[in-house]
């Protein structure tokens, strides 16, 4: 019957087909193995069951030891549903269905797994940020892609009580992190002092709400050009001019916590 083979042609004495291969028809003389992209589960099967439904870029893998690293590889053969995963360049989208795997900044090795490549952060949604300095983002798996110690988009911020480091990650604070801080301070008060002055002596009231509104501007101009430094992390192709104009914000927008140290401020 389906599933068994005879070990003699005519002969009456069957042999169940092993787990990974199947015998289609009556009085088959060999079991044949499975083909990548399919398995059979225990003995005695008469066909394979296909990975994912039969949906394209579905194979089966294991693992091959290549050098000091491990590789995914098609395996023919397969006993059981664990084998199944997505091709080498593909990955498994949101609903669960092998897609390709053409966004930059990641590669897919196979199985479904995918790896963030240095110089670029992603979430664990897979949004992909490129990052300013390398060294913050060394890459690995979606959500895991930061330096020590470092946190946010684009692994950008220090998490509270850390200081920047020289090799990408973090520190821990010391007492000259927070200088800055107290500096920064204290020249703004000494600025909103002698811009108070001046305001005072100019005669005309309308001058002073002119050079408010100026202040104002500048501060709003300098969160716009942060927003915008945000999305140009983003592993977008912008076409021109757009494209030279989000490379000027990123040289423009500068990084205030690397600066004035707030993940030491508590």
């Amino acid at each position: 019957s389906p599933g068994y083979m005879s070990a003699e042609r005519g002969g009456s004495a069957c042999a169940a087909c092993l787990p990974g291969r199947y015998a289609g028809s009556e009085g088959a003389s060999t079991c044949v193995g499975c083909l990548a992209g399919a398995y059979a589960v225990g003995e005695g099967r008469s066909a394979c069951t296909p990975c994912g439904g039969g949906a394209p870029l579905w194979t089966t893998m294991r693992t091959l030891q290549v050098g000091s690293e491990e590789q995914w590889v098609d395996t023919d053969a397969a006993t059981s549903e664990a084998a199944c995963g997505c091709q080498a360049g593909a990955r498994l989208d949101a609903a669960g269905r092998c897609v390709r795997c053409e966004e930059t900044g990641i590669t897919c090795p196979g199985m479904g797994m995918v790896i963030v490549e240095s110089g670029y952060y992603s979430p664990r949604n897979l949004s992909i940020f490129h990052c300013r300095h390398k060294l913050r983002c060394p890459g690995g798996a979606p959500g895991k892609t930061c330096a020590e110690g470092r946190v946010g988009v684009s692994c950008a911020l220090c998490e509270d009580g850390l200081a920047p480091g020289d090799d990408g990650g973090c520190v821990p604070c010391t007492q000259a992190d927070t200088t800055p801080f107290a500096i920064a301070c204290a020249v703004m008060v000494i600025a909103c002092i002698a811009l108070y002055a001046v305001f005072d002596s100019w005669n005309q009231t309308y001058s002073r709400y002119e050079a408010l509104m100026v202040g104002v501007s500048l501060g709003l101009l300098v969160g716009l050009m942060q927003q915008l430094s945000t999305l140009g992390m983003m592993s977008v192709s912008f076409v021109e001019p757009l494209n030279t104009f989000m490379t000027l914000v990123r040289v423009i927008a500068f990084e205030v916590d690397e600066v004035f140290r707030f993940s030491c401020i508590g």
